[in-house]
């Protein structure tokens, strides 16, 4: 992210946040710009953050104090913006010494907004969005623009104060983020590849018992069951879906857990609640 001085002149100089001065006379018009509060440090500046269309901060701009400062696409401008919907003239920012940063639409029929209110005034606070031609910025405290200058990455750049040849030198490259030790790597890589297989394990070991009965070794080949919704008791096979009662057609799915009770020459599975149900109502009431 590029960190630059703009003077009301349209004169821009590369700075490096960390060295921002607390005045600054600009080489184009002799004017002298003031970012620092009186009788207050560095903290008290307050930047102006221009954003990419991704949303990435591409550069900021230390807000001089006491000055109008014109936004728009003119080139004498304070911020200079391209673009078909940036009027010459589209906006207006004044920094007061209490840090009151304060916004007026000028673009005629253009638009400016604050966050998600179109505005012919307003107060611009740290963090909220100014939109106008298709443009987002944001004010800033000072450590707030170190952090995103930082966050960028690359090198913050500089040019001496002669304005000779001492332009693009590297002042404070951002280090990359340490990748992580290979051993936590493999370590991570073994834990996902253990719970993956102990989930296939469980969810095969549940479909075998319950929702595969086919597939279950205990299963019965020929089993003896009983209707739940009439009582019915027929013999019949497991195949590709549960035995439908021969009198109403209700699917009989029994247990999924088997007891060998030797009825007849065949075994039976233990009875349902409904089944239950059933043989009390057959005890009580049929002959």
């Amino acid at each position: 992210m590029d960190a630059e001085i703009h003077c009301i002149c349209g004169e821009v100089e590369a700075i490096a946040p960390e060295h921002l001065p607390r005045e600054h006379p600009c080489r184009g018009c002799g004017r002298t710009l003031e970012f620092f509060t009186p009788g207050r440090g560095a903290d008290d500046v307050r930047w102006l953050l221009l954003f990419d269309d991704d949303g990435a901060p591409r550069c900021a701009v230390p807000i001089p104090i006491g000055v109008p400062l014109a936004l728009g696409s003119a080139d004498n401008s304070w911020l200079r913006l391209t673009g078909p919907e940036v009027r010459p003239a589209h906006a207006q920012l004044s920094l007061t010494a209490d840090r009151r940063l304060s916004v007026r639409h000028v673009g005629g029929p253009a638009a400016t907004w604050i966050n998600r209110a179109r505005i012919i005034e307003g107060v611009l606070k740290d963090g909220d969005l100014l939109r106008l031609g298709g443009h987002q910025l944001t004010a800033a405290a000072h450590r707030a623009a170190l952090t995103a200058a930082r966050a960028a990455g690359g090198a913050v750049v500089v040019e001496d104060e002669e304005g000779e040849s001492e332009s693009a030198v590297e002042l404070y490259p951002v280090a990359p983020a340490a990748a992580p030790p290979a051993g936590a790597v493999r370590r991570r890589a073994l834990w996902i590849g253990v719970t993956a297989a102990a989930f296939l394990g469980a969810t095969f070991s549940v479909a075998r018992t319950t929702i595969l009965p086919r597939l279950n070794s205990p299963m019965p080949t020929e089993t003896e069951y009983r209707c739940p919704a009439d009582g019915t008791t027929f013999r019949a096979a497991w195949a590709s879906k549960p035995p439908a009662c021969p009198q109403c057609g209700s699917p009989c799915f029994g247990l999924m857990k088997y007891r060998r009770m030797l009825i007849g020459d065949g075994p039976t599975t233990a009875p349902t609640t409904n089944e239950a149900q059933a043989d009390a109502a057959a005890a009580g009431g049929r002959p």
